[in-house]
């Protein structure tokens, strides 16, 4: 069974506590990457949208600044060849990049 996270955290806390957990799952991310930009180390963060299980595509957007919405979704294997690329792509490094089906 499926669940979008906020859904199962309303469920499963009530409303005002899933709200929190959101909000502590965001901070933690932005931990998370601040611990990566302050590493001294070549790094590059890929933030896929919500990920599917779908054949890869090659149709995806992919930068520091792409819009996205609740709704917006990309394969795993689109991700994966997005990981893949930026592994040889110099100028991906420093970058916090969102990845979206197009």
């Amino acid at each position: 069974m499926k669940h979008d996270i906020s859904a199962l955290l309303d469920d499963e806390l009530g409303e005002d506590d899933a709200d929190r957990a959101i909000d502590a799952l965001r901070r933690d991310k932005e931990l998370q990457e601040a611990v990566v930009r302050e590493s001294g180390l070549d790094w590059t963060i890929v933030r896929p949208v919500k990920m599917t299980n779908g054949p890869r595509t090659g149709r995806v957007r992919v930068g520091s600044t792409v819009r996205w919405g609740l709704g917006s979704m990309v394969s795993r294997a689109d991700v994966a060849a997005v990981v893949l690329a930026t592994l040889s792509d110099t100028t991906s490094i420093g970058a916090a990049l969102t990845v979206a089906g197009a």
